[in-house]
């Protein structure tokens, strides 16, 4: 990669972690992942909308419309879950469980598609590398395999979060690559990926709103967020789909986009500190071990 490419990808895994450090600093619920999801995509509308917006219409048909109801689905199970994670254990458990586990899903999900053949040796390493690292990453001391250090509802909703990533992960692609390929639309892959995530921006919107509107508990969070939150939830927006075009921005200066992903996966690392430093969790030597052996465990993932 080029010093550009791994700039931009650091500045994408720092902000990143840090709507994250934002999701659980204060009140994570999934009425407040409601509005910074409306919210990024509202910033998005401005830059897809004159640049690409007649493609996108004149693409949208039936196949493309069925890929983004999934994604929508499929957002309301990862924001649902990471919120939860984040209102019940730590960052610094919850947020590198669920990037890595997510990453691994994707994986099993290629074996039982009957496509392990594309796996490589360095990619199996990494699967183990991962494995390891979400055992590690909720105990305290080495050694503490009891079945309520996994089983607590942190570390299950973080799971939820990370099979809703591997899954909406697996539909963008098909949905990007269908933008890519349709007749009589102009795009390339960044106006593409821009296009893609404001379409998706709208239907996880929607069908997270029908989550909220469905609980009066979460009615009430979604008052209480407008009212003291919105600022957060603009902030975590711009964030969430900021960060998403700066790795598709970094696409233009690497040879392999394959790097690119797994080197923005360093954002574990970040959050990791950023939950030590700035929300004063107890950093467990099996916690920061854990940690490190899950991204090095994507970075062989992603070059395998």
């Amino acid at each position: 990669m080029t010093p550009t490419a791994i700039i931009i990808l650091l500045c994408a895994a720092s902000i990143h972690a840090g709507w994250n450090l934002l999701g659980k600093r204060r009140n994570p619920s999934p009425a407040l992942f409601l509005l910074a999801n409306t919210a990024g995509g509202l910033a998005l509308a401005p830059f897809v909308l004159p640049l690409c917006g007649a493609s996108l219409l004149a693409s949208f048909h039936g196949p493309l419309a069925a890929l983004i109801i999934g994604a929508g689905v499929l957002h309301v199970l990862y924001f649902v879950g990471l919120s939860n994670a984040y209102a019940s254990g730590n960052l610094t458990v919850a947020y590198p469980l669920a990037r890595s586990a997510a990453i691994l899903w994707v994986a099993l999900l290629n074996f039982a598609l009957g496509r392990g053949h594309q796996v490589s040796g360095l990619c199996l390493a990494g699967i183990v590398l991962i494995v390891v690292g979400c055992m590690l990453l909720p105990q305290r001391a080495f050694g503490d395999l009891r079945w309520r250090t996994y089983a607590n509802p942190c570390c299950l909703y973080a799971l939820q979060a990370s099979v809703g990533t591997a899954l909406y992960t697996l539909v963008d692609d098909r949905g990007i690559h269908y933008l890519l390929a349709s007749p009589g639309a102009a795009f390339t892959p960044l106006t593409a990926g821009y296009a893609y995530e404001f379409i998706e921006a709208i239907s996880a919107s929607l069908f997270l709103g029908l989550f909220v509107a469905w609980r009066s508990k979460s009615r009430a969070e979604l008052r209480g967020a407008w009212k003291e939150q919105r600022g957060q939830a603009w902030m975590m927006g711009i964030g969430i789909y900021g960060a998403y075009g700066l790795v598709l921005a970094s696409f233009a200066y690497v040879r392999n986009v394959s790097y690119a992903s797994a080197f923005r996966e360093v954002s574990i690392l970040i959050g990791v500190l950023i939950g030590w430093l700035f929300l004063h969790e107890r950093m467990y030597p099996p916690r920061a071990v854990g940690a490190l052996l899950a991204f090095a465990g994507l970075i062989l993932v992603g070059i395998g």
